[in-house]
């Protein structure tokens, strides 16, 4: 069945947790996070139960540690899922802020330096994306239309930012809703402060609860973020994807490929590819083989 996890993420937090202050990372990275006055246990937007989410009524959140293997560089892709209790009481609430605590209320200023990646809903029920370069003042700020988010919903949303190719995206229910251009000679500021969600350094403090949590160094496209979406809402088992890029082999070296359970009803055919993406059918010296060595049930 699909999960997050076959999407590769950087980090993971599903959220599952019911007791202690520990919030689980599930992928390889292991940078687990920290529970601060929330509830656990609550009922969660996945159907597929006994999954279940956090609620975080303002003086709550959850702590995840900076860690070298969350950092996108150029490529960074957010996603998870929110509910929002109270909106028109709270001018700014930060669904996830990462970045340095900085100086009074410098994380709302447009200057504030301290900002890395950055995602609030406003009282007006519009989305608010924001990242900052690394060593400039300038920072992109992408912002949809009022009457987006709508109190007692649960909404899947994906943050996506492509320094590569320029350009910045939100998602919201497996829905593409606003691209903008930024800058492609910059880098995402990377700074040594945690991924705070449910509040920012300064308050901006979120009423409502979270779910799903997932950071990943690469640009999501549009069907693997509608993917997630739909996998969530899903009345059960979310067929996975028998397409699969199996990044773990380079020249005569092996690694550890990043997905590593493949599943398929029919007949699965596997093609290697040269470095350049030239299937290795085309080879002409030898024949190509493709080496797979794993249990198979």
């Amino acid at each position: 069945d699909y999960s997050v996890l076959q999407d590769a993420p950087a980090g993971y937090w599903p959220l599952n947790e019911t007791t202690g202050t520990v919030a689980r990372d599930a992928s390889r990275s292991g940078v687990n996070g920290t529970y601060a006055n929330v509830t656990l246990g609550v009922d969660g937007p996945i159907k597929q139960q006994p999954d279940t989410a956090v609620s975080i009524k303002g003086t709550g959140s959850i702590s995840i540690p900076d860690s070298p293997g969350l950092y996108g560089n150029q490529a960074q892709s957010v996603t998870g899922w929110f509910m929002v209790d109270n909106l028109v009481d709270h001018e700014w609430q930060a669904i996830y802020f990462k970045g340095n605590q900085g100086d009074g209320e410098t994380d709302f200023t447009s200057g504030g330096t301290n900002r890395e990646n950055v995602l609030w809903v406003n009282k007006a029920g519009y989305l608010h994306f924001n990242v900052a370069f690394t060593d400039s003042p300038a920072q992109e700020a992408l912002t949809t239309a009022s009457n987006l988010v709508q109190e007692g919903c649960w909404y899947h949303f994906a943050t996506v930012a492509d320094l590569v190719q320029g350009k910045m995206s939100v998602y919201l229910n497996g829905q593409h809703v606003l691209t903008q251009p930024t800058e492609t000679d910059h880098s995402i500021n990377d700074t040594p402060g945690a991924w705070r969600l449910g509040r920012s350094p300064s308050g901006s403090e979120f009423y409502g609860a979270l779910d799903d949590f997932a950071i990943f160094n690469t640009v999501l496209s549009e069907d693997q973020i509608a993917r997630q979406y739909d996998a969530g809402i899903a009345d059960g088992p979310y067929p996975v994807d028998t397409h699969y890029v199996i990044d773990g082999f380079v020249a005569d070296l092996q690694l550890d490929a990043l997905h590593r359970e493949i599943r398929s009803t029919g007949n699965l055919t596997i093609t290697g590819r040269d470095a350049d993406g030239t299937p290795l059918t085309n080879a002409t010296d030898s024949s190509p083989t493709v080496q797979i060595q794993a249990p198979v049930e």
